[in-house]
């Protein structure tokens, strides 16, 4: 016998030992005088499947050895697995093998350890059979089609959970391999610090969201094409004990949870669909890549804390009932290529209705993304593209802001770069009564020697008691040469009548010069139309 099997022959002697240490899962056969050291044990493996039959337990454990067993009867519903383990003697029946000799890991199937997947029956001693067959070696666990409802699964290292899904888009129908928490189990799988655990072709049910899918020890972690759904945390919850890190989180479905992900280090998250979460993903760690992936329908897509050295590149984040990315202290991160749609579409509080919401963060990157509002229906979310406070070093550099906002792009402080972008600077939406005068702030892109921006306002009213719309568009074309900047007012369609520009109108400038900020245009409208009607104004600056 090798180490390990001696190991467990010599602890599991005693049948109520292994009574009290594995419940009903399944028998090891030293804890019941079934012995490989060359005596006939047949009458003894007899007794044992006996029982077996009798008490509904239908798989023996037989560590490495020959077990000498002549015949045995009534054994159609028991199944034999061990570590290398075979008869002599003459019994033709054979020892499902999961011992160190296989070398591309063992299979096994829950439902040959008793596991029923009718989603009444209690699956977890069955399901916990099979993971514990496989604990010495590591291997393979099935799920064959059924919904499978489970307690709390220990893992150990070295061993993948795998069913029979197809792969997932956005949907919200299950698949056919599904495991289903038992209610008041604080976690469906508890890795305990394992390692290299792979869930593959699974659907991962909660109970309402408070059941956790797997906590965050486990390290070398591949989960793909799973769903998840019903978690209070559904992958990565945070037991405070070591924390796991080199992750692969690919082609899920991810939804209905509170929280989505919960990521810790060096780990990569790709090619998910992770939609209608409280918190689509929690990431406060550092270097990780989340590449790809459609967030949305979250009522906070992405929370980051102290998070650093990390990239976000190709997502889609659309539609968050709050900021859509919330970050505190967060440093040394590039977003790139990612869009940003209809953040904050329900929030009453005007700080949370932003793409982006900031706190104490340094060195932000953000370049080739696009920012831009729910355009599909009141063209009116976000407010703002930035919020928060105590910044440095973010930079708002080539991205595409086509209706990045409705109202100031940015409040937040800090050292805040904003340049070269294209699209729509910022928009703005505001009653405007008659006899009242309302200025509203932009700022330019900064401006090098020699060169030139334009910065086009297009105004329009629309006057509330008849309905009728005017237009106005007017041209400032920022310069600098060796000195301060100049501002030359372009062209002016007027074709609202009498004032100024429309219905009153003026442009004052009260910042000069060049900084890296660009320089500030206050552009103030007054209504004073003849017929004393109050307007609805729109304002849409363009950069270029």
């Amino acid at each position: 016998m090798n180490q390990a099997s001696l190991m467990i022959a010599a602890q599991y002697r005693n049948a109520d030992l292994v009574k009290r240490q594995f419940g009903d899962a399944f028998y090891i056969a030293t804890a019941y005088g079934v012995f490989p050291d060359g005596s006939d044990v047949t009458n003894q493996l007899q007794a044992l499947v006996d029982m077996a039959n009798t008490e509904g337990r239908r798989a023996i454990y037989f560590p490495h050895g020959d077990y000498h067993v002549r015949l045995i009867n009534n054994d159609d519903n028991v199944y034999y697995f061990g570590d290398n383990a075979k008869f002599v003697g003459g019994y033709g029946k054979k020892i499902a093998q999961i011992g160190f000799s296989t070398s591309d890991g063992a299979f096994v199937n829950v439902k040959d350890f008793g596991a029923v997947g009718d989603k009444v029956t209690d699956d977890t001693a069955a399901i916990q059979a099979a993971i514990e067959a496989l604990r010495l070696v590591g291997g393979y666990v099935l799920f064959p089609a059924g919904k499978y409802y489970s307690g709390e699964l220990k893992l150990y290292d070295n061993i993948s959970f795998v069913g029979v899904n197809r792969t997932f888009d956005y949907e919200y129908t299950l698949g056919p391999s599904q495991i289903i928490s038992r209610i008041g189990d604080a976690l469906l799988f508890r890795a305990n610090g394992a390692s290299h655990i792979g869930i593959h072709n699974l659907t991962l049910v909660g109970q309402n969201r408070v059941t956790h899918g797997i906590d965050a020890s486990v390290r070398l972690l591949q989960i793909s094409n799973c769903q998840w759904a019903g978690f209070d945390t559904a992958i990565g919850y945070d037991t405070g004990i070591t924390q796991g890190q080199q992750w692969q989180i690919s082609n899920n479905g991810i939804f209905n949870n509170n929280t989505g992900i919960n990521l810790m280090y060096d780990s990569k998250v790709f090619d998910n669909f992770i939609y209608t979460c409280k918190t689509g993903l929690v990431f406060n760690g550092s270097a990780c890549n989340i590449v790809n992936n459609k967030i949305e329908y979250n009522d906070r897509h992405i929370s980051l804390t102290n998070t650093q050295r990390s990239t976000f590149v190709g997502n889609t984040f659309d539609r968050a009932e709050n900021e859509g990315i919330y970050m505190i202290g967060a440093k040394d991160l590039t977003f790139t290529g990612n869009v940003l749609m209809a953040s904050g579409y329900s929030n009453p509080n005007d700080w949370q209705q932003t793409h982006l919401r900031m706190t104490n963060c340094t060195n932000i990157a953000f370049d080739g993304n696009v920012f831009t509002l729910n355009y599909w229906e009141d063209n009116t979310k976000p407010t703002h593209l930035l919020t928060g406070s105590g910044n440095t070093g973010v930079v708002f550099s080539g991205n595409d802001m086509d209706k990045g906002a409705k109202g100031a792009m940015i409040t937040a402080t800090g050292d805040i770069s904003v340049y070269n972008n294209i699209g729509t600077y910022r928009t703005v939406k505001d009653s405007l009564a008659y006899g009242v005068e309302k200025s509203y702030e932009f700022w330019t892109d900064p401006v090098a020697d020699n060169s030139k921006k334009t910065l086009t306002f297009t105004l329009s009213f629309k006057d509330t008691t008849t309905s009728s719309i005017y237009a106005s568009r007017v041209f400032l074309l920022v310069q600098r040469g060796t000195g301060d900047a100049s501002y030359v007012q372009g062209s002016v369609t007027d074709v609202i009548g009498t004032g100024n520009i429309g219905v009153a109108a003026r442009i004052s400038i009260n910042r000069w010069g060049i900084s890296a900020e660009g320089s500030k245009i206050v552009l103030t409208i007054a209504n004073v139309n003849t017929a004393r009607n109050p307007y609805e104004v729109t304002i849409e600056a363009i950069k270029s």
